[in-house]
């Protein structure tokens, strides 16, 4: 079985032509031929067999050519099957058959042969080539010219062995052709120059210059390229360099070669698409001016950066015909580092400088590299690089080489003083940890148990090195059921191991934490107490006691090794196994009345920090008496509003974990505190669930700790949650529990507050008369209270009752006085509600406009202070009221948008809303 495509698309079996399909079957299979036994996803078919844009009927299309594709194969050959996974699709072949690969094949065989050798096999490759039929195959003009370009690359190494090897005469005819052809092509131009020097044509030689030169001047704007520009000096000094010579021998009488020493490839190579085409990208032109190009691909311990590095280098080999270097410069490692000097002396034998011609002295070893690589293209790979300092030695100062340093630091300096590219590694996605899983294990036994799968790749935390672990377990213990190796993984790091330094996950960690200063090193093992996945530098110096300053500088050193994250300017995050790592150091290291302070410090910054932005989210909620902060503690500042939100939501996670954390350290007064602290957030912002838990363990840790006041403040942000969730009767319970305990302590304030809450509870029950009595006790308490700010929500309260008991005028009379003490104390919680109240009392007294105004400032302020189911809820009759008022495509919209904040939340009231969507005019 052979495939054709380098040409008019063919398939030969049994030495006869098969009949092809239509176009577009032709299309498909020259695609997958073109990435032959690799997964293409579908998405990439369409792209790549429609030259104009797609039908919305592209993707049933090629999944209808498919199946007609699968079938005729099979009547070719039976082993001949398109798999499919998911949304991609495999053609399985052996490379040979298809023309395209083995033209690749024999290209990366001639470039690594000697030049007899190489002739022969560029001669045998560039028969392939029947004309240029798969351009008109394949409709993507990048995959045509790539195969183009590839083609002429073949053309241009062909024609510099032929050189090589003193076939200049030969060569002028076939070189005068491709000239004319590729008038722009430098390379082409200056082998033709050099071919007519050699066979005593100088002038004509010196015109091919003169003719390029003017060409690019005139048309493009250019100057010749610099090795175009040295050739006619060099003709022009008659240069005896420019001679042809018989290849030179080494003492073993074998013609030197380029230096090919990268590492084997990986097998089952995966991921990283995007990071291979940003490396495309920074191939050296053949037109751009010659210059080095450095790469710094960067991340954690186990990333993969070795493993992408050395594979992309494979992959492009054949773009550098001057050679491959690769040194392990074991910048972390238990083998002694590699000095700069020491790897130039290797790269300098590797390019046949002989030993008695390399200078002792690094500094003058470092320009003879520079000046041996001045003319070459050469692709030079340092990995694991301990620092900038290690690696600039080892740069090259022009060609059109290409350097590429991968390191566990940012490598910051490389990239201001050299210009390098810095390449970040991050975790594999799930699809890509997925793929990975599945070219290491038996594809059939992944999709035999997905939830095992899942469970696999959370234990590994999408770490590449971990994942490779565990595809290893896998592949050695078939017989296990996944799930058995996953609780192995759960056990800790001991069980990624290998039996070898390089496939041990504690050790490879080791390496990195090694070279940390002791200050970092404790602050890293103390981040293994730090409550939640996220952190911030307050939270790290509350950790350790120190400067926040000093923990700065420590954060950096820490995120330079690439031992944490910093996600967002200020904001951190550890990997899971890392911290599980640094748990380990930290039982092992530091003394457990060590830990247990750094732990209370931490829990210390997140409840008063926590209490000091709920003072900002709702500053007229009558605060609780926090203990003095602790010394060493640094708090969040917070400036306003916006900024105590933004921290709440990015801390939710560790906070919540921070209750838990309390309980842990046996300090029950934390517990209520905290969970008091995080109750108007978690309302506001929907996480009722988050709230019912909160408070249950609030409620419990009052109890333990004899604080009837903090158990009552509990029940009623329990209440709340149930309220919210429509559970009614649960909220009615634990609004009662809360106003017995508040009276068994004459808290008359207290009491006040649970009447409120009970007549909001009363109204959505419908009894409404009940609402009311409620209300106007709330008030009275206040009242004797002196108590503002509960008067004016009673106020409000009591006004909403009235609407609904159909007493609009007594309703606006107290909703107004309750907005003139909302905004005199600057109550905007307050105001919003109260400015939805006066809504509804309008829209029933049938001004429209008037109530359009006052729903429309209430769901500003919601939406000012982050309370989206009060936002969901005022949209709603806003809505509603618009549609009375003839507004039926405004009424639409907000419904709209007002359901979306509702099915975002969660929360029940989205089903009631469905079932009253305004009716829509035509034209919605």
């Amino acid at each position: 079985m052979r495939f054709r495509l380098l040409g008019a698309m063919e398939i030969f079996a049994a030495g006869r032509r098969i009949p092809m399909g239509s176009r577009k079957e032709r299309l498909v299979l020259a695609v997958l031929l073109l990435e032959a036994n690799r997964w293409v996803p579908i998405d990439r078919l369409v792209e790549l067999a429609w030259a104009e844009e797609a039908p919305e009927s592209a993707r049933r299309t090629v999944q209808s050519l498919i199946s007609r594709l699968r079938a005729r194969l099979r009547t070719i050959d039976q082993a001949l099957n398109i798999e499919r996974e998911g949304p991609c699709y495999r053609l399985t072949v052996d490379r040979a058959s298809v023309d395209v690969h083995r033209f690749r094949d024999l290209l990366a065989s001639a470039r690594d042969a000697d030049d007899s050798t190489a002739a022969a096999l560029y001669s045998e490759a560039l028969s392939l080539w029947r004309g240029d039929g798969l351009t008109h195959e394949v409709a993507a003009e990048h995959l045509r010219e790539e195969l183009a370009e590839l083609r002429l690359r073949a053309i241009e190494d062909q024609m510099d062995t032929e050189l090589r090897l003193g076939r200049h005469r030969s060569a002028i005819g076939r070189l005068s052709a491709l000239a004319s052809a590729y008038p722009y092509r430098q390379r082409i131009t200056g082998q033709l120059m050099l071919a007519l020097h050699r066979e005593g044509r100088s002038d004509e030689a010196l015109e091919c210059y003169r003719r390029m030169k003017n060409r690019l001047r005139e048309e493009v704007g250019l100057d010749p390229a610099e090795e175009l520009i040295r050739l006619e000096l060099a003709i022009l000094r008659a240069d005896p360099s420019l001679v042809a010579q018989p290849p030179s021998l080494d003492r073993a009488g074998v013609a030197s070669l380029p230096p090919m020493q990268l590492p084997a490839d990986i097998v089952g190579f995966s991921g990283r698409e995007e990071h291979v085409k940003h490396l495309d990208a920074l191939l050296p032109d053949d037109g751009a001016p010659p210059v080095a190009t450095v790469v710094a691909i960067a991340g954690t311990a186990g990333i993969g950066k070795t493993t992408l590095a050395v594979h992309w280098a494979h992959r492009v080999r054949d773009r550098f015909p001057d050679g491959l270097l690769y040194v392990n410069l074991r910048g972390y490692g238990l083998a002694n580092t590699v000095e700069a000097a020491d790897a130039l002396r290797g790269f300098l034998h590797a390019l046949h400088v002989p030993s008695q011609q390399i200078p002792a002295d690094p500094d003058r070893a470092a320009a003879q590299f520079r000046s041996v690589l001045a003319h070459r293209r050469v692709l030079i790979l340092l990995d694991n690089a301990r620092d900038a300092e290690q690696v600039r030695p080892l740069l090259p100062g022009g060609g059109r080489c290409l350097v590429v340093v991968t390191s566990r630091r940012q490598m910051s300096s490389l990239v201001a003083t050299e210009g390098a590219r810095l390449l970040r590694l991050a975790l594999f996605t799930t699809d890509e940890a997925y793929e990975l899983l599945a070219r290491r294990i038996d594809r059939e036994r992944l999709r035999a148990d997905p939830a095992a799968v899942e469970a696999l790749i959370t234990a590994c935390g999408r770490l590449p090195l971990a994942l490779a672990i565990a595809a290893a377990r896998g592949a050695v213990q078939h017989e296990f059921p996944l799930r058995a190796i996953v609780d192995q993984l759960k056990a800790g790091l001991a069980a990624f191991d290998c039996g070898d330094a390089a496939t041990c996950l504690r050790t490879v960690f080791s390496w990195s934490y090694g070279a940390l200063s002791e200050p970092a090193a404790r602050l890293f093992r103390m981040l293994s107490l730090c409550p939640g996945a996220h952190f911030t530098a307050a939270v790290a110096a509350s950790l350790t006691g120190a400067r926040l300053q000093d923990v700065q500088a420590q954060l950096a050193e820490l995120a330079d090794m690439h031992l944490i994250d910093e996600y967002r300017p200020g904001r951190f995050t550890v990997h899971d196994l890392l911290r599980t790592y640094a748990t380990e150091l930290a039982e092992a290291v530091d003394a457990p009345v060590d830990r247990r302070a750094a732990a209370r410090r931490a829990l210390e910054h997140y409840l008063h920090s926590a209490h000091d932005a709920a003072q900002l989210l709702s500053p007229h909620r009558d605060p609780i008496v926090l203990p003095p902060v602790l010394p060493g503690v640094r708090l969040e500042p917070f400036a306003d509003h916006d900024e105590a939100l933004s921290w709440f939501t990015a801390q939710h996670d560790a906070l919540l974990a921070a209750v838990h954390l309390a309980i842990e350290l046996a300090l029950d007064e934390h517990v209520w505190q905290l969970a008091w602290s995080l109750a108007d957030y978690l309302d506001r912002q929907g996480h009722w669930k988050d709230q019912l838990s909160c408070q249950r363990l609030a409620i419990e840790a009052a109890e333990r700790s004899d604080h009837p006041l903090g158990q009552a403040a509990a029940f009623r942000n329990l209440a709340r949650a149930h309220l919210r969730l429509t559970e009614y009767d649960d909220a009615h319970h634990h609004y009662s529990a809360a106003l017995d305990v508040y009276a068994a302590e004459h808290d008359v304030v207290g009491q006040a507050h649970t009447y409120g809450n009970l007549s909001a509870v009363h109204v959505l029950q419908q009894d409404h008369h009940a609402a009311l009595h409620c209300a106007l006790q709330s008030l009275r308490l206040f009242e004797r209270a002196g108590h503002r700010a509960g008067m004016a929500r009673a106020l409000n309260a009591t006004g909403w009752y009235q609407v609904l008991l159909g007493d609009y005028g007594l309703a606006i009379d107290s909703c107004t006085r309750a907005l003139d003490l909302h905004l005199e104390i600057d109550d905007r919680h307050g105001e919003a509600n109260t400015y939805n109240s006066l809504g509804l009392a309008h829209r029933y007294l049938g001004d429209y406009a008037e109530a359009t105004a006052c729903y429309q400032r209430s769901v500003h302020l919601y939406r000012c202070l982050g309370d989206r189911y009060n936002e969901a809820d005022t949209l709603a009759q806003l809505s509603e009221n618009l549609l009375v008022s003839g507004d039926r495509g405004g009424a639409d919209r907000l419904w709209r948008d007002a359901l979306r904040i509702l099915e975002d939340l969660d929360h029940p009231d989205a089903a009631k809303l469905r079932g009253r969507r305004p009716l829509s005019d035509g034209s919605q």
